[in-house]
């Protein structure tokens, strides 16, 4: 006969309550001996029993494998668990002894002693340190790269010298914003020379380094080298806006490790994902080629000495069974580290007595949510003013990436002067540690609380534009700061005008530094505005009164005067336009020459040609190319509706890649070798905006065509979801929500089944079908648009869809179908079709025949084009309430332009292509009078097929071997050019001297200094 069980405690506690109930859910189960229950649950007779012994809560799993074993409701049980736990669990006073586990914050050198499980790679690292004398370390954000050089690296340095012959002078720094400035504040540690004097010294000549490390080392025995840490290298692409102080510093650093009499040797830690920009620099690339050293994920048997190392040196004892639980969760997962050990700390916080235990851990929200539970509930604790103050804070700590993962930005305490009631709310962040202070600045903990905390990541992503312009405006703000406050770096032109139009909308709060700034351009522009008038005024004048004098002269003079300023004025013309014709060829032997032509002929006569010639100079572009390596040709690019990923043909796969990287993110399966089928070649696939889906046509059996639905989250694993059945030609385009896919047939009628086997059929005789594709098993589409053979555009919210014919041969798998219908092109409102009402196209009777057309992304303005005689007229139409359309302004460009036509993302903007390698824009902000912006020659790809625009309004072109996105700012432009002249080693009068494009005007070159 089984043993009874052993009676609960005397008491009532909220532990004992709990295992009270868990006794009275297995006698109402028919009291099973806990053998049985074992068997159903699979843990042990003793968990199972200690589970409800009342003296120590069990895990949750625990909990919910004996209530399942006894027919409980776990949903129920696990509230009662979470609110024992809340109590039971409740975190231990901070104050009550030393915590074994850092959390977010990286291991320091004072750490040494409690920094565990790293000693075969810290020894690798020293091996490699003393064999040269700069090493560079790579590693992903989290996975313990800045405790390795800190506690590790630098620590054994201080004690014992990492050739073990004593210690040796050590420095560790962060570049931050200036990285002269945390540079010498480092070295101050090592002299008593000040921190100004070295600043001033370094920035004036970066060799100065090596000089003044071997002034601080005089008193040092030979042997002893200076040992110099730089973590987080890659501040200096993120956070240092300066490109001539980012390129001295590592000019610096490189001739400190090259210096035949150096005394110093160098380790820089740089996050993985910054490898790439880290090639951007010659001087970088021979010490990459050397071999960095790589901070991968620990091994499980020095996870195990991270976890339990550092508890045991204080007193602390970690549950087995939390330990296990630990290296299976931690293990090949390089950054999890900073996850780790804020999870054992939240875990140490709940300890019982000396013991961590998996109740603890899963109370704390494990790895997987104790730190989103830590923040949030911090968060949450504020009030709301607070709260409003916590954003602002959080905000300003992080810097966006450009292509890659948003990391954390360092700021001085000065740039949130203006925040009040913020000394309360960091003190609450400092003592969750999720932020660290120290006397002049305010940093995030670690970045995993950027990537971890979805609160976090929501504020980062709802406003990303503005947060870019905020972030332009600090720089901009703190550069015009440093130059004593000089006008001549206020913002001026275009990006004045963005950051009024963001000041409007968004009513930011900006810093006292920022606010003076922003404050003082645009009083400036006032004044240059009144000038500008004043001088205009000047001119009338004097117009006036040379009328006057002309008059009163007789007419010989008068003419005389006349036709030599006639004859000037058109000598000058004729030099600009030479000039203008000639960059083309002087940029094939001097691009950086043709680019300060195109700045000067802009200066000189800011035309749509001009400003495309400045655009077209700048070297800024991100030019991706198609299929690198390969040889087959190139066919069918394609964009999702955010310009964020392509999608190509080559050869018979299709690929999907980064707009920004160019690699390959999804590689659809080629068919087999006996399959003659192909993926058709023209309009056969579309991208759907959020990058999940791919749609593709494919010749199916009998020459019919079939739709494929490819689910592309999975990179690595990509499959069809779907099968929609059609008969010819046919072409493919989502919705920008990704919800809806639009198919658009010519022929007569199809069949075939969907991934659950069930069969459908479709008429399809020149129709548009629209499926909602998040609902992979519907039998009918949503709606059908008859007589609508091309889903050509929508807008951006999805109201609006605009189709146009086919009035030349689409490839049907049997015979060509050529389609030349009465109406040129239909527009469809989309409301009626989501809510299941019959779908009939808008009244467009009174518009003129159009070539093209293209629509904003409200669906509010339509433009189109229309081809006559040489040239092209861009019509804009507003749609009223009635739905019917109404032609509100016109501009005609005397070049023949093709579509499609794309809206930039503010509708302020509208592009399409001129031939196949240029690009014209269109500035439509007031569409009553719409006005040529740019004509962009010498487009990188001379197969332009599309464009497009990014979130950020950049124009993005797609050709047959490419995609090229470029700014379309003149002034970013010109200040890109010029950084680029100034850097180059090629003379400019190599092709020519600059006064030989201007022999008779006084034009100056306009990036000389």
């Amino acid at each position: 006969m089984p043993r009874s069980e052993r009676p609960l405690d005397p008491g009532d506690t909220p532990l004992l309550r709990f295992a009270a109930d868990l006794r009275k859910l297995r006698e109402s189960a028919g009291s099973p001996v806990y053998r049985q229950l074992s068997v159903k649950a699979h843990y042990s007779v003793a968990v199972l029993s200690e589970a409800a012994g009342g003296r120590k809560l069990p895990s949750l799993a625990v909990t919910l494998a004996y209530v399942d074993a006894c027919g409980g409701d776990l949903a129920e049980w696990e509230q009662k668990w979470r609110a024992v736990a809340d109590v039971q669990e409740a975190p231990a006073d901070a104050d009550n002894g030393q915590a074994p586990y850092p959390g977010l914050s990286a291991f320091q050198i004072e750490d040494a002693a409690r920094f565990h499980g790293r000693g075969a790679l810290l020894a690798h690292l020293s091996n490699q340190i003393l064999d040269r004398r700069l090493v560079v370390v790579f590693g992903a954000s989290g996975a313990g790269k800045s405790s390795l050089l800190r506690a590790g690296l630098a620590a054994a340095g201080l004690r014992d010298g990492i050739d073990g012959l004593g210690p040796q002078p050590t420095v560790v720094f962060t570049p931050g914003p200036h990285p002269f400035d945390e540079c010498a504040l480092g070295l101050s540690r090592l002299t008593a020379a000040s921190v100004t004097e070295m600043r001033t010294e370094l920035r004036a000549d970066p060799t100065a380094l090596h000089l003044r490390l071997r002034q601080v080392l005089a008193d040092q025995p030979a042997s002893r080298d200076a040992l110099i840490i730089v973590d987080q290298f890659e501040e200096v692409f993120t956070l240092c806006a300066d490109e001539d102080e980012r390129l001295a510093f590592i000019t610096a650093l490189l001739h400190v490790a090259s210096a035949p009499t150096s005394s110093a040797r160098l380790v820089l830690g740089v996050r993985a994902d910054f490898f790439g920009h880290c090639l951007q620099y010659p001087q970088l690339r021979g010490v990459l080629g050397e071999g960095p050293v790589l901070v991968g994920a620990m091994t499980a048997d020095e996870l195990r000495v991270a976890i339990t190392k550092p508890a045991a040196d204080l007193g602390y004892t970690v549950e087995t069974a939390l330990v296990t639980r630990l290296v299976s969760e931690a293990t090949n997962q390089p950054g999890v580290l900073p996850l780790m050990s804020h999870a054992l700390l939240e875990t140490w916080r709940r300890r019982q007595g000396i013991t961590l235990t998996a109740a603890g851990y899963d109370a704390a929200g494990g790895i997987s949510h104790a730190l989103s539970r830590t923040a949030e509930s911090v968060y949450i604790g504020l009030s709301a003013e607070q709260q409003a103050v916590a954003r602002q804070v959080f905000l300003r700590l992080t810097a966006l990436g450009d292509g890659t993962e948003d990391t954390r930005r360092r700021v001085d305490r000065a740039e949130l002067d203006h925040v009040d009631g913020l000394d309360e709310v960091l003190t609450a962040l400092v003592d969750a540690r999720l932020v660290t202070v120290d006397r002049d600045s305010v940093d995030i903990a670690h970045e995993a609380l950027i990537s971890h905390w979805p609160r976090l990541r929501e504020w980062l992503t709802e406003d990303r534009d503005g947060l870019r312009a905020h972030r332009q405006l600090t720089e901009a703000a703190e550069i015009w700061d440093s130059l004593n406050r000089d006008d001549g770096a206020l913002y001026r032109g275009a990006r004045l005008e963005l950051a009024r139009d963001w000041v409007k909308s968004r009513t930011p709060s900006l810093s006292h530094r920022e606010r003076a700034f922003f404050d003082r351009s645009v009083d400036v522009c006032q004044q240059e505005l009144l000038a500008a008038k004043r001088q205009a005024r000047r001119q009338r004048r004097f117009i006036a009164l040379l009328v006057v004098l002309l008059v009163a002269l007789s007419g010989t003079t008068a003419y005389s005067l006349i036709t030599q300023q006639t004859v000037a004025q058109q000598r000058d013309d004729a030099t600009v336009q030479n000039v203008i014709d000639r960059i083309p060829t002087v940029a094939l032997g001097n691009r950086e020459l043709a680019a300060e032509l195109a700045v000067a002929v802009y200066r000189l006569d800011p035309t749509p040609r001009t400003r495309g010639l400045l655009l077209a100079a700048s070297t800024a572009a991100d030019r991706i190319a198609f299929g690198i390596g390969e040889t087959e040709p190139i066919l069918s690019p394609a964009l999702n509706s955010t310009s964020t990923l392509y999608a190509y043909q080559l050869g018979r796969t299709i690929r999907v890649a980064s707009s920004r990287t160019g690699d390959p993110e999804v590689v659809l399966p080629e068919p087999p070798a006996d399959d003659l089928s192909r993926y058709l070649v023209r309009d056969d696939f579309a991208l759907s905006g959020d990058g999940s889906h791919l749609a593709v046509v494919r010749q199916g059996d009998n020459y019919a065509n079939v739709v494929e639905l490819w689910d592309i989250s999975d990179v690595r694993n990509p499959k069809v979801v779907r099968s929609y059945p059609t008969d010819t030609g046919v072409v493919v385009a989502f919705t920008p929500d990704s919800r809806v896919l639009a198919i658009s047939s010519a022929g007569e009628h199809g069949s075939g089944t969907d991934t659950t086997g069930k069969t459908i059929t479709s008429k399809i005789d020149l129709r548009t079908w629209l499926w909602d594709v998040t609902d992979p098993t519907a039998s009918q589409p949503m709606a059908v648009l008859p007589e609508a053979v091309r889903a050509r555009q929508f807008s951006a919210d999805g109201s609006t869809l605009i189709t146009i014919p086919v009035s030349e041969s689409m490839r049907t798998g049997k015979d060509d179908f050529t389609s030349v219908p009465d109406d040129p092109w239909k527009i469809w409102d989309l409301k009626a079709a989501r809510s299941g009402q019959a779908v009939q196209p808008l009244e467009t009777k009174a518009v003129p025949e159009l070539d093209d057309i293209g629509v904003s992304p409200d669906g509010r303005l339509f433009a189109g084009l229309r081809h006559t005689d040489g040239a092209s007229t861009l019509s804009l139409f507003r749609k009223g309430p009635s739905g019917a359309l109404t032609k509100i302004g016109e501009v005609t460009s005397d070049v023949i332009t093709s579509g499609p036509v794309a809206f930039s993302p503010d509708g302020k903007r509208l592009a399409a292509r001129q031939g196949d390698d240029t690009a014209i824009v269109w500035d439509v902000g007031n569409p009553a009078a719409p006005s040529e912006f740019a004509s962009i020659p010498g487009l990188s790809d001379r197969s332009a097929r599309l464009v497009s625009f990014t979130s950020d309004g950049r124009l993005t072109v797609v050709g047959g071997s490419g995609v090229e996105t470029r700014g379309l700012d003149p002034d970013a432009a010109t200040t890109q050019i010029c950084a680029a002249v100034s850097k180059s080693a090629l003379p400019r009068d190599k092709w020519a001297p600059w006064g030989s494009f201007f022999p008779s005007m006084d034009v100056p070159e306009p990036c000389s200094h």
